[in-house]
C-alpha cells in the first residue's frame, strides 16, 4: 500500500506541511506487512499552477498509485478527485516517520466532508434564481 504525505523537501524524517496542492514535495511510502519496504520522493509539479493546484496534485498522486493520503487538511477540490480515485484519507500532523507508524497501529481519523462555508450556487434563491447558496469550506473530521 502506498500512503503520501505533502512535504516540503521529503523524507521519512520531513515534518507534513499543511498545503496539500502548494506541497512542494510528496513523500510516498510503499507500505507491506506492517513495515515501510520503500520511500520515494515525488516533486509536486503542479504547486506553481496559477488555478487547479490541488486537483492536479491529487491527479499526480493517483497516478503513482497511492490508496492513503495523511495531511493535515484537504480542500473540497482536492478531496472530490481523491475520494473518486478510492484514497482513503486521513488527518495528520507531524514527521513522516511517526505518521506511518500512528497509521499502521489505526491511530488517526478520517478525513469526512462537514460543514461548508460561502460559495456560490443554487441557493437560498436570491436573486434571479442564481442564489448565494452554501458552497464548499476545508474538509475536516
Amino acid at each position: 500500500m502506498k500512503i503520501a504525505f505533502p512535504t516540503g523537501r521529503g523524507g521519512l524524517d520531513d515534518i507534513v506541511v499543511s498545503v496539500f496542492g502548494r506541497a512542494p514535495t510528496f513523500t510516498i511510502v510503499n507500505v507491506e506487512n506492517k513495515e515501510i519496504v520503500d520511500t520515494k520522493i515525488i516533486n509536486n509539479t503542479a504547486s506553481q499552477y496559477a488555478r487547479g493546484a490541488g486537483i492536479q496534485t491529487a491527479s499526480l498522486l493517483s497516478n503513482e498509485g497511492v490508496s492513503v493520503v495523511i495531511a493535515p487538511a484537504i480542500g473540497p477540490n482536492s478531496y472530490g478527485i481523491l475520494n473518486e480515485a478510492g484514497m482513503k484519507i486521513y488527518r495528520g500532523s507531524g514527521k513522516v516517520r511517526e505518521l506511518v507508524n500512528e497509521y499502521i497501529e489505526g491511530k488517526l481519523n478520517s478525513i469526512q466532508p462537514t460543514g461548508f462555508g460561502r460559495g456560490f450556487g443554487r441557493g437560498l434563491g436570491r436573486g434571479l434564481g442564481r442564489g448565494f447558496g452554501r458552497g464548499f469550506g476545508r474538509w475536516q473530521q
